[in-house]
């Protein structure tokens, strides 16, 4: 706090993020074996309160951003293949954007939330290495935009509503085209066709004693990913649904802690993807289908000093 209505804050956290890894048999592996993307945001930021009914944010983003995407390519163009060499794909680059949001107290129980946060273009460089050679590469990434509507209702003295709803402007990333970063060559070409998602999600928060508030929540978020050609063994994703359950439990009047669980349902969904190796591609089709779920534990100490 600078004064009574300025605060100033800064957030370091993940914000877009992917590992998968298969085993070395398994029959998509040309298409990928190992994939890791890192991107940590760094958040300084400035709110103020204009009046006892709007407060105004904004801030900005600075991101780190690395990739490790790596796949097999076979010695001969039969596939699959008994001998096979690895093919790393590897790069990092750092980009700036911004976000700003404003609250409206709208009524002593009811407040309503608008924010948005800025694309961030990427020249992510690094280089393909497979078996002995590596060759400079580059690729322009434009992490995508974001847009979000929430809503706080105290409906009684123990008893908070809480919704949601975000768009994110997947289609930001239609492909990732890796060229030679000196001379411009197309190295690969993987489309991924990501379109426009939405999240839209409704919790509450019960304060069951003065020590302890239980927290429920549903939420159904909608994936980039919309036909069964586009879907890659690198983001096996689909439209999932959350079921949430937490807690908070005061220590003392500056210490508390937060425990939570989340259980993600994704839908089942096909996989019907043509093999390409380098910019040629295939006979080899991966055909099948995902069935996933997930399970997030999580536990939180805060203090206020």
């Amino acid at each position: 706090s600078l004064s009574k209505d300025l605060r100033l804050g800064l957030g370091i956290s993940p914000t877009f993020g992917n590992a998968t890894e298969w085993d070395d048999a398994f029959i998509g592996r040309y298409q990928g074996a190992y994939s890791e993307i890192k991107a940590i945001n760094i958040n300084p930021s400035v709110a103020y309160r204009v009046n006892d009914m709007v407060s105004l944010g904004f801030g900005l983003n600075y991101v780190k951003f690395e990739a490790d995407l790596r796949g097999m390519q076979p010695i001969t163009a039969l596939l699959p293949n008994t001998v096979d060499i690895e093919s790393k794909l590897s790069g990092d680059d750092t980009g700036w954007g911004w976000n700003a949001g404003v609250i409206f107290q709208l009524n002593p129980a009811l407040r309503v939330g608008l924010t948005y946060r800025s694309k961030i273009d990427l020249d992510v460089e690094g280089k393909v290495e497979a078996g002995p050679t590596s060759t400079p590469a580059k690729v322009s990434i434009e992490l995508p935009d974001m847009a979000s509507l929430a809503l706080a209702y105290q409906a009684s003295d123990k008893l908070q509503i809480l919704a949601d709803y975000t768009w994110t402007g997947w289609s930001s990333i239609p492909r990732l085209k890796v060229q030679h970063r000196n001379f411009g060559v197309v190295l690969t070409d993987e489309y991924l066709g990501f379109k426009d998602s939405y999240r839209v999600g409704i919790g509450m928060q019960y304060q069951y004693t003065d020590a302890l508030r239980l927290r429920a929540g549903v939420a159904y978020d909608q994936s980039p990913i919309r036909k069964a050609e586009d879907r890659t063994v690198r983001l096996p994703d689909s439209d999932r649904t959350w079921l949430a359950i937490g807690f908070n439990y005061k220590l003392n009047k500056q210490t508390s802690i937060d425990a939570g669980y989340a259980r993600l349902f994704f839908d089942k969904e096909k996989i019907d993807r043509r093999t390409v190796l380098g910019t040629n591609a295939t006979g080899q089709f991966v055909r099948g289908s995902f069935d996933t779920s997930v399970n997030i534990f999580s536990v939180q100490l805060n203090h206020a000093f």
